[in-house]
């Protein structure tokens, strides 16, 4: 057995999407290609092993993680001398409408997360300009751009281009995260497919999206999305492939590897001059476009000059076989080295030097929720401050540092204001602590206090944030008011922030009739009703915001041309 020099873990996703391989699982075969007496060992974020590996070993790598309890491990490492590094390749902050996980990343508790591991790491690692201005100003520590590489051995062009046959064809591959994108581009499609009789347009990817195009059926051929190999393979049948990206803060932070994918292809990328592609059209003197209008130029233009095509897809691949194939570049290999310790840490794990898949065992129960039920127990068994001490000492999660401080005040509400202000300067922006102080604080003039300083905060943070904690803080205010209607004082600048609360307007009406001021409650009651009527007319609704925000975007885009 080969004994390696050196053991890098990386927690990861083994799973079968594209940032899974292009970011996690290639480069860390490559790296074990280029560097033979290291040891890669790529475990699944889910794995038990994670914790033990991880602290031991010279370089743990951690991508795109909102676990607290990792954020311990790379505490834990620290300590030890030894460095983390963390990876985000997304602008969690501005998902795309249409994207799966928009939902998810339009949470300000998972901003803070991520910005927490960015704030602990030694380095962070991102894929373009975009992430690194975004991503920079969130951390002390310095941040590298690795761009992505293509990571398979490349045919011949002249091999690639012979095998797509002689009627010329134009696709597109992506995601449902690219629903708005591509709608803006529908009529150019049309027009294109209308003007060249013996085209075909080739489509991989979400049926809906497909669907939503309506183009002739007779004239398209449609693939669902499938594996990498799969995704590869719909390539080698297309002669012009296209990538358009409207103006939108996450595009900015995507990256260039379809251009990259497109070019090793032998396909000739035609890619939107918007976002991340600045770097590829330097290098290939590629062919850009910023809006509908511009790309059926081009489009006119290739499949007018098939020699002219050929020749640009030629060009491109060059460039990625001179500039962007992975075992050429060995960037990662010494970023990685720049962090390692200098004595190797001695390997726990008996398997020698090369690149390794561990999805280890599962943690059949998330380690924060058997802390939280090891709490209940001592709190039956009359053990509360067991219960308390025990939550707040794995105050790394927030959750537990929560159910910790609610713990307390509820059994010692007169002795906790130290722990509530160390918890609150600790996190200003969850609001659930602010809330949790202002529904249960020791005293009155605390949870006001509490009230005025989420109001501040609310105040001074955009729609998406607001919009998070709506009904957490609408709900909380009822029961305060209820409780105390002097907090009535502070409802106009609540109804500032949310101004079609049905149950904000009912307060103030309440407010206003108690000052005597009839015509102002009947004024907040009219619009309170007003409310209620359209969210009862829309009471069975099955559209999704997000649905309603892609179509907005991509037509936005299509009548921005039709003005021009």
């Amino acid at each position: 057995m080969n004994e390696p020099d050196r053991t890098i873990v990386q927690i990861v996703h083994l799973d079968e999407t594209g940032d899974s391989y292009h970011r996690m699982r290639w480069p860390a075969a490559t790296l074990a290609r280029q560097r033979p007496n290291w040891r890669i060992l790529n475990f699944h974020w889910t794995a038990l092993e994670r914790f033990e590996f991880g602290l031991h070993s010279d370089l743990l790598v951690v991508y795109q993680s909102s676990d607290p309890f990792v954020m311990d491990l790379i505490k834990k490492r620290r300590n030890l001398g030894r460095k983390t590094l963390v990876e985000y390749n997304d602008n969690f902050y501005e998902p795309c409408p249409a994207s799966p996980v928009a939902t998810e990343w339009s949470s300000p508790l998972l901003w803070q997360t991520y910005e927490s591991f960015l704030q602990l790491a030694d380095g962070v690692i991102v894929t373009g300009d975009g992430l690194y201005n975004l991503l920079s100003p969130k951390t002390h520590a310095p941040v590298t751009i690795l761009e992505n590489h293509y990571h398979h051995t490349l045919r011949p062009f002249e091999e690639l281009w012979a095998e797509k046959g002689a009627e010329t064809t134009l696709g597109w591959a992506g995601s449902l995260g690219h629903f708005p994108d591509l709608i803006a581009y529908r009529e150019t499609l049309l027009n294109v497919l209308e003007k060249f009789p013996r085209l075909t347009f080739a489509y991989m990817g979400n049926e809906e999206l497909f669907r939503a195009l309506r183009l002739p059926l007779h004239r398209t051929r449609f693939v669902k999305w499938g594996s990498m190999q799969q995704y590869f393979e719909f390539w080698t049948g297309v002669h012009i492939g296209i990538a358009p990206l409207l103006d939108h803060p996450y595009n900015y932070c995507r990256s260039d590897v379809k251009a990259v994918e497109m070019a090793a292809s032998g396909v000739l990328p035609l890619v939107s001059s918007v976002g991340p592609y600045s770097h590829f059209l330097n290098g290939t003197d590629g062919l850009s476009f910023q809006s509908p209008q511009e790309l059926e130029g081009l489009l006119v233009t290739a499949l007018n000059d098939p020699d002219m095509c050929k020749l640009q897809a030629e060009k491109a691949f060059n460039y990625v076989k001179n500039n962007r194939l992975a075992m050429e570049n060995d960037t990662r290999a010494e970023l990685y080295e720049s962090f390692f310790p200098e004595n190797p840490v001695k390997p726990t794990l008996p398997m020698g030097a090369g690149y390794f898949e561990l999805r280890g065992t599962r943690e059949e129960k998330a380690r924060g929720v058997r802390v939280i039920d090891e709490a209940k127990k001592l709190s039956v068994a009359r053990k509360g401050r067991e219960a308390m001490h025990l939550l707040l000492q794995h105050g790394i999660d927030r959750d537990l540092l929560l159910s910790g401080l609610r713990l307390l005040m509820k059994r010692e509400p007169q002795h906790c204001i130290r722990e509530i202000e160390q918890v609150l300067s600790k996190y200003p922006l969850d609001l659930r602590f602010l809330l949790t102080v202002a529904t249960r604080g020791p005293t009155m003039d605390m949870q006001e206090s509490a009230w005025l300083r989420i109001i501040r905060v609310l105040q001074n943070q955009e729609q998406t944030f607001r919009r998070f904690y709506e009904e957490m803080v609408v709900a909380d205010f009822c029961k305060s008011y209820e409780l105390l209607p002097r907090f009535g004082l502070h409802i106009e600048k609540l109804l500032n922030i949310y101004p079609t609360s049905v149950d904000l307007l009912y307060i103030a009406s309440r407010y206003r009739e108690i000052a005597g001021d009839i015509e102002g409650a009947m004024g907040y009651l009219q619009k309170a009703l007003e409310v209620h009527d359209i969210v009862r007319s829309n009471a069975h609704l099955t559209t999704r915001r997000e649905v309603l925000q892609s179509w907005m975007l991509g037509l936005g885009k299509s009548q921005a041309k039709e003005q021009g």
